[in-house]
């Protein structure tokens, strides 16, 4: 069995308002125990990262502002990932991440 895990960092807590500023994701497959491909980059935003959100996570404005990457650039790999999975899995993704 192939599942994607994601985990992702946003300016705040607020579905509605916030914004994705950093996205780690892993192709894992189950019957090898082995990572078959690996995702991680920082995610250009259009909303400030509260101080509080820098604080929490070591996210910079100025980081993500240098090394993010386009959210449609992340949403094609994304994509690509995901049809490759059998399952998605995540920490919070029924309450959030999703």
């Amino acid at each position: 069995m192939i599942l994607l895990g994601i985990d992702l960092e946003t300016t705040g807590l607020d579905t509605s308002v916030c914004e994705v500023i950093e996205i780690g994701a892993v192709l894992w497959d189950t019957d090898s125990n082995q990572i078959l491909r690996s995702y991680s980059t920082l995610v250009k935003s259009e909303r400030p990262i509260p101080q509080e959100v820098s604080k929490l996570t070591g996210i910079t404005p100025e980081m993500v502002d240098r090394f993010g990457t386009p959210w449609a650039t992340v949403l094609t790999f994304l994509d690509r990932l995901q049809s490759e999975c059998d399952y998605l899995v995540g920490h919070n993704v029924k309450n959030f991440d999703a």
